[in-house]
């Protein structure tokens, strides 16, 4: 065997070997996700009998999903998410329009430059990671838990 030959049969050899690994990797990922929407359609008893079954023994069900907007009472939740979104995403837009207005308008300035890339590396770490400490410790310290206006000021901000 040549040096070209073995060089291509080790790269067919790794490129096999992450096929494996992706493929591997994807079950991993997929799996879960496909055994919720294969649960989501039998009863109770069918899943805790046999999980991975694909159909129970009573057949394909739609009880469950009335039963769970009932107990977590969606509509209020959906509201609140709505609500919630829809008011930060509007107040971001307005203050950053509005911060980007005069960092275009006053290049010279220095604290223009510190504050744009203040902006440009606090969306390096998202919301949501912060989201928890901030409310906890604001929330608790203002005295504003459980408000809307805490999770939209904390979004926004």
């Amino acid at each position: 065997m040549t040096e070209n030959e073995r060089a291509a049969r080790k790269k067919k050899i790794m490129h096999a070997v992450m096929w494996v690994v992706l493929l591997l990797l994807f079950i991993c990922f997929v799996s879960p996700f496909i055994l919720v929407v294969i649960n989501v359609f039998k009863t109770k008893a069918d899943i805790t009998t046999n999980p991975l079954a694909i159909v129970g023994k009573h057949g394909f069900t739609m009880k469950n999903f009335p039963e769970a907007m009932k107990k977590m009472n969606f509509w209020r939740v959906f509201a609140n998410s709505a609500i919630i979104t829809i008011s930060a995403t509007l107040l971001t837009i307005v203050v950053s329009s509005m911060a980007s207005f005069v960092i275009v308008r006053n290049q010279k300035w220095k604290a223009c430059a510190l504050l744009f890339s203040a902006m440009v590396a606090s969306m390096v770490i998202p919301f949501q990671v912060l989201m928890v400490p901030l409310v906890s410790v604001y929330g608790g310290t203002l005295g504003v838990l459980n408000h809307r206006l805490t999770l939209i000021l904390m979004h926004v901000g």
